[in-house]
């Protein structure tokens, strides 16, 4: 067994991140993905400015098998959706991980702020942040380059009383070309240096079925994958699996996995796997301001994140709208016009699911039901007349045009179905990551969470995946 390789299933963000940690302790690793679709970019920065970014957007789908009007939306490319992304990435704060938890036990983290804050920094350092200079509106953010934050965004978030930060980004260097469609791509950036130097093998159109689970040995010895050219069928051998797929398919591949000791898929004992599924509630603006504002090249943050009596936080992140408000940025220029979008918290319950359901092509596929309650929906709907009144007390008249919710989905921030609980009647894995009841087995991405505050969830999973490949090293 010490001769088989750690198999990672995925190559996003937290599975790159996984990767680093095995790769440090000097294992062997498998990387296994299920297309092998490399999007075509160029990207171009100088001097902290990306003049330049060609991309196309191919290879996102949107899948038909949702409930209750839902969206998942989804790629098989190497480097997952971090060919697509904003590079937003915020830490999650300390009361995030306690908060749901006071309010409801099923909400409860086995986990806190200080398990990861270690792995936040290296997760920081892995993508090269980019944050404001100021320390107050930095945060906890540990950033590689700093961006000094406009005096008139710095006077306004002063004075509104609300948390208000400069977007941390992972932007990387100020000046670099790449070929690639995004500043962090997670393939082309960490795992293909590490392939290219011989420390993992990648081995890409592998799309895993189950993970192998051996009653005799009492653990899982490996993945059975279909290869997505011949469509013949293909065994790993793993000393262990780290599941980080994407949450949709990590549940999923959990659920295919049925064995006389797990009739209902690995670590489904108590039928929890596939519940609280959940994805950040969104709506979208464009205001305009009868005074023009700096444009912003990396977009403002302002956050709520709730309180005992009312716990379902927002944070709205205000950026520019067009081409030519970025080339102002640029230079200190000013516009009267911006893009303000808005994520709630959307604590979740066990009707958002997901579930198999069988294909046109004999195989089965995960059927995925998210819905939002109507509490969150009118914090929602309430953030935007609420920052129009801050705006109006410092004397900025603000309009919102093109006001409109998205469907439930359309974030693509899936988290939950495999989450974290200390009771095992409540949750899939254990503190460390281990699916209950299934040696061998991890799950490395935002299917472990146990909820998902208003912010970003790409860093948080980057973090818990480090952490968790640390301890499964170890």
């Amino acid at each position: 067994m010490s001769d088989e390789p750690y198999v990672i299933v995925g190559s996003g963000p937290a599975a790159a991140a996984a990767a680093t940690q095995l790769v440090a302790r000097g294992l062997p690793v498998t990387v296994l993905n299920d297309g092998s679709l490399v999007p075509p970019g160029w990207v171009v920065r100088i001097n902290g400015r990306s003049v330049f970014r060609r991309d196309r957007q191919i290879g996102l789908e949107c899948i038909d098998e949702t409930e209750s009007s839902s969206e998942w939306i989804k790629t098989a490319s190497l480097g997952g959706l971090t060919n697509y992304w904003t590079a937003a990435v915020p830490r999650f704060e300390p009361h995030d991980f306690t908060m749901p938890g006071e309010l409801d036990h099923r909400h409860a983290w086995p986990i806190g702020y200080d398990d990861l804050e270690p792995w936040y920094e290296a997760a920081e350092s892995l993508l090269t942040v980019t944050g404001a200079a100021e320390p107050e509106m930095r945060g906890t953010t540990q950033t590689t380059f700093v961006r000094p934050t406009p005096s008139d965004w710095q006077e306004i978030v002063e004075s509104i009383g609300l948390t208000g930060v400069l977007t941390p980004s992972a932007i990387g260097r100020p000046t670099f070309i790449a070929r690639r469609p995004r500043e962090f791509e997670s393939y082309r950036t960490v795992l293909r240096p590490m392939e290219r130097s011989g420390k993992i093998e990648v081995r890409a159109g592998m799309t895993v079925e189950q993970i192998r689970w051996s009653s005799a040995d009492q653990r899982a010895v490996g993945v059975e994958a279909r290869d997505s050219i011949t469509g013949q069928q293909r065994f790993f051998p793993a000393r262990a699996v780290l599941l980080a797929a994407g949450a949709i398919d990590s549940i999923a591949i959990l659920l295919r996995s049925t064995s006389a000791d797990h009739p209902g898929g690995l670590g489904n004992t108590h039928g929890v796997l596939g519940r609280f599924v959940t994805d950040h509630p969104r709506l979208w603006c464009e205001l305009e301001l009868d005074r023009k504002l700096t444009a912003l090249d990396l977009p403002i943050l302002l956050r709520n994140s709730g309180t005992a009596e009312v716990p379902l936080g927002w944070q709205q992140s205000i950026g520019i709208l067009t081409t030519p408000d970025r080339l102002r940025s640029w230079f200190g220029g000013k516009t009267d016009r911006f893009g303000v979008n808005t994520f709630g918290t959307n604590l979740p319950v066990d009707r958002q699911h997901v579930r198999l359901v069988p294909h046109d092509d004999g195989h089965t596929v995960p059927q995925v039901a998210l819905t939002y309650n109507e509490e969150t929906l009118a914090v929602l709907r309430d953030s935007v007349p609420r920052l129009q009144s801050e705006l109006a007390q410092l004397g900025i008249n603000a309009t919102a045009h093109n006001v409109w919710m998205s469907d439930a989905g359309d974030s693509v921030h899936y988290t939950g179905g495999a989450r974290m609980h200390h009771d095992a009647k409540l949750g899939v894995v254990d503190a460390g990551n281990q699916v209950r009841g299934a040696n061998g087995v991890y799950v490395c991405d935002s299917a472990c969470f146990t909820t998902l505050p208003e912010k970003n969830p790409t860093l948080t999973s980057m973090a818990i995946a480090m952490r968790a490949a640390s301890l499964i090293a170890a």
